[in-house]
């Protein structure tokens, strides 16, 4: 947003001195003209925040989008189990619990809490 405000009462005051006035110092500057400026700083502060939060949530909301496309109709699947019985490949189970974590890892590290309503720990 590009607006060309005033940085200090003084500059406001030799930018535009109001209608009907004579130039008057800056030290000089009426209450009435400083209290305008200040309200004037304050609404284009709000308008700054107010964009700034509004951008966030848009990014949130399209990476949310994002999340909610990337999973598709996927279905849920469970974790491998290991049950250890006689000749159960223990490095095999590993395996594949971190290739089933790793298909997870978009769902897990988005900020909700989705991952673990729907994949709870056993």
């Amino acid at each position: 947003m590009a607006q060309t405000e005033a940085a200090t009462p003084q500059e406001a005051h030799h930018e535009a001195p109001p209608a009907g006035t004579a130039n008057v110092a800056p030290d000089a500057m009426s209450m009435q003209q400083l209290m305008i400026w200040l309200t004037q700083q304050q609404q284009m502060y709000q308008t700054q925040m107010q964009t700034q939060f509004q951008m966030q949530m848009q990014q949130t909301n399209n990476r949310f989008e994002h999340l909610l496309a990337s999973q598709g109709e996927r279905r849920k699947k469970d974790p491998p189990m290991y049950e250890g019985k006689f000749g159960e490949d223990l490095e095999l189970w590993i395996f594949a619990m971190e290739e089933y974590y790793a298909n997870k890892r978009g769902l897990m590290e988005a900020d909700k809490s989705d991952f673990v309503t729907q994949y709870p720990a056993v």
